[in-house]
């Protein structure tokens, strides 16, 4: 435990990233696509730029490199679970050296548990096997953390200078709140730095700004239709909190609250740029939330996940000050994190997949299927293309004597009115197969038999039973 920067620590850290890529590499197709994931290939999977943005115009905070990066892997791999998500994977392996290196930064006896951590903390380890872009922007945050400390040391170093200007402008056009860590460094630097670190800070800030502004302006009536409809909007108050505490760590309560707790005894401890470590943590959190009411969006944890590099950090260093008793807590911390990790890996997921091959065998069978809401055709239809040239007209819908609901259960407010609607009509629920969120109603004419010779036959009772559902 007391594992020193020496000789061995690069290649400690060599062993740990090799067996950590192999098991994120083991589970990248074994996990369902779960809808933001989705979402997200939908607009990967466009043909062409034009289309692309189009799209991205209708998806409330989108940014084209969350939608680039996993594209360019897929021309280059094709489609796949593990195409579409190894990118994730590699930028996840990236971050971890970007770790190392701060904790060598911070002079941490044992940088390499700083790594442990950090990769193994549950909400961290989950988007490294997501086809989405925050493992991505926690990487890019992690590095421009490096090449700042390194421009503190060099600041005139127009390398290093350029090369934080280009992870700042990337890390806007990933995440835009990955602004946030940068902004951050040059908080920071105004009270204690020189003038030209500062104002390379600036400058890579106000480029990135600039950047965006255009991009925005494109978007953001797109982005404020798509808010409204699918009530993404939310009021930041002091529930927030209880959610930033429960989910921070994507460990419960608990999990949150020994991690902040062992950091802040860190914070207290450590003597080596302190105010710049605290800083790292509070001022991205903070402008995530201020930022989330500015543009009247919802929070979500996943916003701020840039600051579980600095926690991991003085995580370490607050257990390496409490002494001894310091082992015991980072074991602690890292068996309930795998706990969580293995309970995340291999608990009921969505699956669209499955869902979609339902619905296709409703067609098959006769069914009249309506999509409810209209927007989760694209979900399905991204599984099956078949379903969007086989959904009925709203007057076949009608008329037909059997009919299918397939649903997406993140904005179901027509549900109810299209059963009654079914309902009304004399058809009766024989099936809801529910696939932990998807889901495909079946709705039937059910005939009454007629008793005597040739009467007609009495109904399937299997097709009466509602079958068991995986909810």
């Amino acid at each position: 435990m007391r594992l020193r920067s020496s000789a061995n620590a690069p290649a400690a850290l060599l062993l740990f990233l090799t067996v950590y890529a192999g098991c994120l590499a083991f589970l990248l197709p074994k996990l369902s696509l779960w809808l933001d994931e989705i979402l997200t290939l939908i607009g990967a999977l466009k043909p062409d730029l034009p289309s692309l943005f189009s799209y991205l115009r209708s998806t409330p905070g989108a940014t084209p490199l969350a939608f680039l990066v996993p594209a360019w892997t897929i021309d280059v791999l094709g489609y796949s679970l593990f195409s579409a998500r190894v990118s994730s994977l590699l930028f996840s392996v990236a971050a971890c050296v970007a770790i190392f290196l701060l904790a060598r930064r911070l002079e941490l006896r044992a940088p390499l548990l700083a790594v442990l951590v950090f990769a193994l903390c549950p909400l961290q380890f989950r988007y490294a096997m997501e086809a989405r872009p925050y493992a991505m922007a926690l990487c890019i945050s992690a590095w421009s953390t490096v090449i700042f400390l390194s421009l503190r040391d060099h600041p005139r170093s127009w390398v290093r200078g350029l090369l934080y200007s280009l992870l700042t402008v990337t890390g806007a056009f990933t995440v835009a709140f990955t602004l946030f860590v940068p902004a951050s460094h040059a908080i920071w630097a105004t009270r204690r730095e020189s003038r030209r670190l500062l104002a390379i800070c600036a400058a890579s800030i106000a480029a990135a700004g600039l950047a965006l502004i255009p991009w925005y302006a494109y978007v953001r009536e797109g982005w404020n239709t798509g808010i409204a409809v699918q009530r993404l909007g939310s009021v930041i108050n002091w529930g927030s909190v209880s959610v930033i505490l429960h989910e921070l760590t994507g460990m419960g309560y608990g999990g949150t609250i020994f991690l902040l707790a062992v950091a802040g005894w860190g914070a207290s401890r450590v003597t080596h740029l302190r105010g710049f470590w605290i800083s790292y943590v509070l001022l991205p959190a903070l402008f995530v939330l201020l930022g989330d009411i500015a543009f009247r969006y919802f929070l979500a944890v996943r916003q701020m996940i840039f600051i579980l590099a600095p926690l991991a950090l003085l995580f370490v260093a607050g257990a390496e000050a409490v002494g001894r008793w310091g082992k015991l807590l980072v074991l602690a911390f890292l068996l309930a994190a795998i706990y969580e990790d293995v309970k995340w890996v291999s608990k009921p997921r969505e699956d669209w997949h499955a869902a979609a091959i339902i619905a296709a065998d409703q067609i098959r069978d006769g069914a009249c299927i309506r999509f409810v809401p209209v927007d989760a055709e694209m979900l399905y239809v991204f599984f099956r293309p078949e379903l969007a040239d086989r959904k009925c007209t709203p007057d076949e819908f009608a008329k037909a004597d059997s009919a299918a609901l397939v649903i997406n259960p993140y904005n179901s407010g027509e549900v109810a009115q299209a059963a009654n609607e079914l309902t009304s009509r004399g058809l009766t629920k024989t099936s809801e197969k529910i696939f932990h969120g998807p889901e495909v109603d079946s709705y039937r004419r059910i005939t009454a038999p007629v008793a005597g010779p040739g009467a007609e036959s009495p109904v399937d009772p299997d097709r009466q039973t509602k079958p068991p559902t995986n909810r």
